[in-house]
């Protein structure tokens, strides 16, 4: 009889741990999603800046530009005596500076703004390193539990 409730206190004693230890995976994997949100949403919004910029690089690059670069080239021909060809691919080089200045600028702050995942990423690396140490007590006490039994039986 005696062996028979110590037997059910040990699988109930087992079964709250197997319910507490689910219990907390679920609470961290509801702040891990949680973080994850919040994550995108301060990403998303510090995202609207560089975007723009990079759109207006993008629409300097396709409307203005070309007509500041031809007339850059004709002062060069006209002016400085260059050759066309001189002229054409000294306004090209200008061009292509200022366009890949302008991308820059804009590729840094999207880095900037994507950087905040990375808060979710070492927050995710440490929920897991604790899982990981869970198991490992829950392996200890196992053991422990065993060579104290076994200890007894002797």
């Amino acid at each position: 009889m005696i062996k028979s409730t110590e037997s059910k206190d040990r699988k109930r004693g087992v079964a709250d741990g197997i319910g507490d230890v689910v219990s907390d995976i679920t609470s961290l994997a509801e702040l891990q999603f949680d973080l994850f949100k919040l994550d995108c949403s301060e990403s998303k919004r510090r995202m609207i800046l560089p975007t723009i910029v990079i759109g207006v690089a993008v629409l300097f690059t396709v409307g203005m530009v070309p007509v500041f670069l031809l007339l850059l080239s004709s002062i060069l021909y006209e002016a400085a005596n260059f050759s066309i060809s001189a002229s054409i691919a000294i306004s090209l080089g200008i061009g292509l500076v200022a366009a890949m200045s302008a991308f820059w600028f804009g590729l840094k702050g999207l880095r900037k703004a994507l950087a905040y995942f990375e808060r979710s990423s070492e927050e995710l690396k440490r929920n897991v390193q604790w899982l990981k140490n869970l198991k490992q007590r829950g392996r200890r006490s196992r053991t422990e539990i065993s060579l104290q039994n076994r200890g007894s039986l002797n």
